[in-house]
């Protein structure tokens, strides 16, 4: 059985190992994201270059009520956010709603590392545990769902550059694509477009070349009526701990 305390504390502690023992020294609760919080909930400092500093007075009267592992997202009018009526309210939600063998599959990923330059965060699943968190703003099921799918490929498609000598995923959207395909069912069952969601994984890599497309197939890429949720989701997409 997956242990998400266990799943979660490590994508946690593992962020700036300094920052935590100063943080436990002041008896200050970890928030994920480097945020910590005094007992009140309040959160209080922040790990910045591996350091714990305070926030200032405005940061803490915001960030008491808006958390890594509680998203702000929804109508601006203060009601309740489509995500949260369905329940999804953070990455452990989600994983919580996935069929089993679908949860070990994503829980694994831990075990795939990546490139430091583009992804100092660590291995696939810190990376995907981000995502998910960052997409979650948008209040779209489709972008969030494409958030936890997109690199699942990256299981079967880890390898070794034969020169630079880096952790490569050549093809890793394509394997992710066909993941989404397998569970089909399942993300209508959450009220996700297999189809849209399937679009977004496929051309997470295409979309960022896209600048070094031809015109007509940017063209193409474009006209797609799921374009918008693609561009959406590629804010998400990127290295670094930062929940933003």
């Amino acid at each position: 059985m997956i242990l998400l305390r266990e799943l979660l504390s490590d994508f946690i502690l593992d962020e700036e190992s300094e920052a935590a023992r100063q943080a436990k020294t002041m008896g200050l609760i970890s928030k994920g994201f480097g945020r910590w919080a005094d007992q009140s909930g309040t959160i209080t400092h922040k790990t910045d270059n591996g350091k714990l500093v305070p926030v200032n007075d405005k940061n803490t009267s915001i960030t008491k009520q808006t958390t890594a592992t509680e998203p702000t997202h929804g109508p601006v009018d203060g009601g309740e956010s489509n995500l949260k009526k369905m329940g999804i309210v953070d990455f452990k939600s989600l994983f919580n709603k996935m069929p089993r063998d679908l949860q070990t599959r994503v829980y694994d990923l831990k075990n795939q590392p990546q490139r430091a330059d583009h992804h100092p965060e660590g291995n696939v699943l810190k990376h995907t545990i981000v995502a998910v968190h960052r997409s979650l703003k948008d209040d779209d099921i489709d972008v969030t769902l494409a958030a936890m799918f997109h690199d699942m490929g990256k299981d079967a498609t880890a390898g070794i550059h034969p020169k630079k000598g880096h952790v490569t995923h050549f093809g890793h959207e394509k394997v992710s694509t066909e993941v989404v395909q397998q569970y089909r069912n399942w993300i209508g069952s959450v009220g996700g477009d297999v189809d849209t969601v399937a679009f977004i994984v496929k051309n997470h890599m295409r979309f960022k070349n896209m600048s070094d497309m031809r015109p007509a197939k940017q063209n193409k890429l474009k006209s797609h009526p799921s374009f918008d949720k693609l561009v959406a989701f590629s804010k998400h997409d990127r290295g670094g701990f930062k929940n933003q």
